[in-house]
């Protein structure tokens, strides 16, 4: 019987590791924003932590761009997405 290295079960069809298929990539977002809008010193860009892409954590990002377009303008905030 083979055992799944993730999550320790027995392999099933669905598995990622059944058939010695590779695990998915992971999406990992995180909102970033201008600071140069926000002081005269203008740094470039600064950003949060990466954090991983699922619906609850997604919708908390746009809420978070969407206030913050909302305070500082338009363009200040976005979100990035990398596979980690």
């Amino acid at each position: 019987m083979r055992m799944c290295p993730r999550s320790g079960r027995r392999l099933r069809k669905h598995c990622c590791y059944a058939n010695n298929a590779r695990a998915s990539t992971m999406i990992e977002i995180r909102v970033r924003w201008s600071r140069a809008q926000f002081e005269d010193v203008g740094l470039p860009v600064t950003g949060g932590m990466w954090i991983p892409d699922n619906p609850v954590n997604r919708e908390l990002a746009e809420r978070m761009v969407r206030a913050g377009d909302e305070v500082y303008g338009e363009g200040t905030h976005w979100l990035e997405e990398r596979e980690a």
